[in-house]
């Protein structure tokens, strides 16, 4: 202890391990020009996932659960008496708090840019921040790269890091290094032996909600998951990739012990045949199948195709049993070049995906016109960028051609067979490898793989998982990556092909549950992609102009002037933050272009208005998507398009209950629980209650002061979602197309959209009556319902239909994937401890 000095590992200990003790470094777009990748510089890791928790009071349940996971952490570590393990955890606490305080003291009261993200050199970031060796931890981390003190990083605030080099310059010795080996244990402990994840568990409940502890196996998917996302995602796009090996269970050990990456790659797609996904081929009218529709592998009889085994095969690539295929373009196989070649024939849901996208993106450009709040320099430059905005489905056909590009990306994953948390180290030295490519001169798939899959340490994955899992009785895995994004540096909407499957989103759906759901997630990108232009302009005007003051984001003061009104008697008011007003504020103006651009949407079919974008195919047309249909659903039919788009946008607010941690999710997540956002969506969207005619400005929302009207329309809603966590395994039925009578208010519609000729849509077949489903005892409880209210007869006929004809709500999509062998509790029972320090 007498020898021991901060500054000799403090700058290696995020480039060995991950952990990030005072500051952390990663790698994010410039939003300026020239637009490329460069080092970032934030607060390190604390023990509690936000400071505002360290200003509760001692005695705060949550406080209370942290000291317990504190010492019971040190326990298990060494032999040592509960008073000296109760003082450790208080000294770790305190110093915690010390810094939380400090710094949001310190950023409160800081006026100018200081406080705010800037680009600033290591020169003078040292020069703010001296006691950091923020230069040697760069220059550590990214060893193939030259950092000196010339290169730009991007600080997310200058005046935040000055303070703690403050207080570690005035902070004991020994109170340094106890928080410093708290930091690098705290990294580790979710893959240690069980009694650390059980005391980690014990923790989250109180903090999160937890409902119970997650099994192995669930453990070890995500963790598959988690490591190799772009891997899977791969295989499910082209399964013409899988390669079914022949090789004797010998062979096959001895290649794995030298390749443990190629191991996991094989148990990760052995467990994703027990997914639930959609059918290669889908029948439709009279039997036959749809030519647009069809998946047609060709070349499966040599081992690779989408399903089954047959033929064999020599070429040891990415090894898999047969995995049911999630796209609906067609691959052909060229076994001499060792390729997947790309055929082209029209997928219907991605011509809808793009006929939503491109749509939404012409309202927002006329509601950015029509905003004369805004400056018009500043309507004309997000105009521009909003006329250029490209759009990309899935992984870029590029990167799914050949398995060699795979087994590439991939070959520096080494993974330890015997002692799990060496592979957890081995995880980051990829984890920096790929960050490290981040910095070159990249091409634009590799530019849209890197924002679909950001690297990330496997306790950040974990972290941002545990934050975003939702308070089910059943696992449900979360999807830590938004499968909706915008990217800075290309101008480009991303979604990946996940987001785009049943049961979330299917061309046969009506258009309205569509709009409702992927058309909800792409308005709020493009919301904060506006948002972020706007940043984006004032930066270019600065530089350009050769000045250092920033101009506030007119978004900022729109949102905190327009939310302290709104969330004026919301629970927990005080605390809620600027950044959860300013989401607030950008959620609720994107569901309201979101309500307006569907209404526009319809008037657009019923006049067969074109939209002229070159991305969709000429050959789409109204009739082949049945957008000119007017379908009803059966047992809805009084319900029309406007009603049903509605209950379907409602319902994404109904499925999650997080009334007994409400605080929690305010400040880790900068959001309010969802009961809350369903009353103000109510009250502040007019057009959403004024569909069923109801009156949606009373201070109660939907559930109190709007008549029997709001509550018989919320408890469809609600009832939908009791009938989806009482049957969670059952398959989700597609809607059915039905014709409904000739009306004046359904004219019949010209049968072109784009082109007078194209692909017909189906014929129609009227499916059978959906079978009954019998509605629950009242008495039976739903953990998960979200919203209390009072008993209201609704007609069976209503409620049975919509439980068991919509499809799923806006959760998580990506099932639970059980059945990845789970992995000997003894052998990450078997983790030296003093391995993972120096």
């Amino acid at each position: 202890m007498r020898n021991w000095d901060l500054r000799d590992y403090l700058h290696l200990v995020q480039p060995k391990y991950g952990a990030a003790p005072f500051f952390k470094l990663g790698i994010d777009t410039r939003n300026q020009p020239p637009y490329d990748y460069m080092i970032t510089v934030t607060e390190g890791d604390l023990g509690l996932p936000s400071k505002e928790f360290y200003t509760l009071a001692e005695k705060h349940p949550i406080i209370r659960a942290y000291h317990t996971f504190l010492t019971d952490t040190l326990a298990h570590m060494i032999s040592t008496s509960t008073e000296y393990a109760q003082d450790y955890a208080k000294t770790i606490y305190n110093y915690e708090k010390r810094i939380a305080l400090d710094v949001m003291g310190v950023v409160l009261n800081e006026s100018g840019n200081f406080s705010r993200p800037q680009i600033r050199t290591m020169h003078q970031l040292v020069n703010d921040a001296p006691s950091l060796p923020i230069l040697e931890a760069a220059q550590a981390l990214f060893k193939s790269k030259k950092i000196t003190e010339h290169t730009e990083v991007m600080v997310s605030s200058p005046a935040a890091l000055k303070a703690i080099s403050q207080i570690i310059t005035t902070s004991d010795k020994e109170v340094l290094h106890k928080f410093f080996m708290w930091s690098v244990i705290r990294h580790f402990v979710p893959f240690m032996s069980r009694k650390f994840r059980v005391s980690l568990h014990q923790f989250e409940q109180v903090l999160y909600g937890a409902v119970e502890r997650e099994p192995m196996w669930h453990f070890c998917t995500n963790v598959v998951q988690q490591w190799m996302p772009y891997g899977l995602e791969a295989l499910r796009e082209n399964p013409a990739l899988i390669v079914h090996d022949q090789r004797s269970p010998s062979e096959l050990s001895d290649y794995h012990h030298h390749h443990p990456s190629a191991a996991v790659a094989a148990a990760a797609a052995q467990q994703q045949q027990f997914q639930k996904q959609q059918p290669h081929h889908r029948m439709t009218g009279g039997g036959t199948y749809s030519a647009l529709e069809g998946f047609d592998y060709e070349g499966s009889s040599a081992g690779h195709g989408a399903v089954g085994g047959g033929g064999t095969n020599s070429r040891h690539g990415i090894m898999a049993v047969g995995i049911d295929g999630f796209n609906h373009y067609q691959y052909g196989e060229d076994t001499a070049a060792g390729t997947s070649t790309l055929h082209d024939p029209i997928s219907y849901d991605d011509e809808l995906v793009k006929l939503i996208f491109y749509h939404l993106r012409d309202e927002y450009k006329q509601a950015v016109v029509g905003a004369h709040w805004l400056s018009e320099p500043l309507t004309h430059f997000l105009t521009g960028k909003l006329s250029t905005l490209r759009l990309q489905i899935g992984i870029p056909r590029e990167l799914l051609q050949t398995e060699r590009t795979l087994n590439e990306y991939y070959g520096q994953l080494m993974l330890d067979g015997l002692l799990f948390v060496d592979s957890v180290v081995n995880q980051w030295g990829f984890t920096k490898t790929q960050m490290t490519r981040m910095l070159d001169n990249q091409t634009e798939p590799e530019r849209i793989l890197a924002e679909m899959f950001p690297p990330r340490s496997a306790a950040d994955h974990l972290l941002l998982q545990t934050r975003q899992r939702r308070n089910h009785l059943h696992y449900q895995t979360p999807l830590v990556d938004s499968p909706v994004k915008y990217s800075v540096a290309l101008n480009m909407v991303i979604i990946s092909r996940q987001r785009i499957q049943e049961p979330f989103f299917h061309h046969h759906y009506p258009i309205s549950v569509n709009f409702a759901r992927l058309g909800a997630e792409i308005a709020q990108v493009l919301q904060s992609a506006i948002h972020t232009l706007t940043e984006q302009y004032w930066n270019v005007e600065t530089s350009g102009r050769g000045g250092t003051v920033r101009h506030d984001n007119v978004f900022n003061g729109e949102a905190q002037k327009c939310m302290a009104r709104t969330l004026l008697h919301t629970p927990n008011g005080g605390r809620i933050s600027n950044a959860t007003r300013l989401n607030l504020y950008l959620e609720l103006s994107a569901v309201n272009v979101l309500t307006q651009a569907f209404g526009t949407l319809l008037d657009k079919i019923d006049r067969n208005e074109r939209i002229y974008e070159s991305d969709i195919s000429e050959k789409t047309t109204y009739e082949m998507l049945g957008l000119s249909q007017h379908r009803r659903l059966p047992g809805l039919q009084p319900y029309d398009e406007r009603q049903l788009f509605t209950l379907a946008y409602f319902q994404r607010h109904c499925s999650v209950g997080y009334n007994s941690h409400r605080l929690t999710k305010l400040l880790t997540q900068n959001d309010i629980p969802e009961i809350e956002k369903f009353n103000l969506l109510w009250q502040q969207i007019t057009p959403l209650g004024a569909v069923f005619e109801c009156k949606p400005g009373g201070s109660g929302g939907p559930a109190a002061g709007s008549g029997a009207c709001s509550n018989r329309h919320q408890l469809l809603v609600v009832q939908l979602h009791q009938q989806q966590q009482q049957h969670p395994s059952e398959p989700k039925p597609t809607p059915s197309t039905v014709r409904p009578k000739p009306s004046e208010q359904h004219k019949k519609l010209p049968s072109s959209y784009l082109a007078s000729t194209g692909p017909q849509y189906p014929p129609y077949s009227p499916p059978p009556p959906p079978p009954p489903v019998p509605l629950q005892p009242q008495s039976h409880r739903v953990a998960a319902a979200a919203v209390p209210l009072a008993p209201v007869h609704i007609q069976r006929s209503l409620l049975v239909p919509l439980a068991s004809i919509l499809p799923a709500s806006s959760g998580p999509v990506v099932a639970p994937t059980p059945l990845l062998p789970a992995t000997n509790s003894d052998i990450m029972g078997r983790i030296d401890v003093n391995s993972i320090f120096f």
